[in-house]
């Protein structure tokens, strides 16, 4: 779930830390580094240096696609004074867009099989639940009908109106899923 508000001191350590990291390792675009978060102090565990799932909630949380610049800040990476002027850009565009989502959060889940089935018809359950009124939808469905291991990823829960509603829609989604899921037990 995100974006995530740090402490002023946090946030600044986890930019000086991507900032290091892109330029040790010439990294473009968006890139990962996960953390442990210990007090104020943020301990680097993982570097992922590619675009990362978790930029769908900043997207969806943000309104604003975040892809384009990935893709722009790759084209312009060759050009030291294009790349600038258009990293600038980029944290001018996002903290207008903070400022204009502020407290609008996204959240993301995956949903693993918790036994072998059978893939239910997800389409048909979106549907039922009238889940984009919500704010929710399900991404990443297997075919219908398909078997499925046991601890199988079977779809991608996202959520982008995280607040009272948007939570009762996102367990009203997992509770449907659990009787989906029993029904199509293999």
């Amino acid at each position: 779930m995100g974006p995530i508000d740090f402490p002023e001191h946090t946030a600044r350590q986890i930019a000086q830390t991507g900032n290091k990291i892109a330029a040790e390792f010439d990294l473009r675009g968006l890139f990962g580094i996960d953390f442990l978060l210990e007090g104020d102090v943020a301990w680097p565990t993982e570097v992922n240096p590619r675009y990362t799932a978790s930029v769908e909630i900043y997207e969806g949380a943000m309104g604003m696609p975040f892809l384009d610049w990935h893709v722009r800040a790759c084209q312009a990476h060759s050009e030291p004074g294009r790349s600038r002027d258009l990293s600038e850009q980029f944290r001018s565009v996002l903290s207008q867009a903070r400022l204009r989502n502020r407290g609008r959060k996204a959240a993301k889940a995956i949903v693993y099989a918790p036994f072998r089935l059978r893939a239910p018809d997800l389409v048909r359950l979106e549907q039922s639940l009238d889940l984009a009124s919500a704010g929710i939808r399900i991404a990443d469905r297997p075919a219908i009908g398909l078997p499925l291991a046991e601890r199988t990823p079977v779809c991608t829960l996202l959520a982008w109106q995280v607040g009272p509603r948007g939570l009762a829609a996102f367990d009203r989604v997992l509770s449907a899923l659990a009787i989906e899921f029993e029904q199509s037990r293999l």
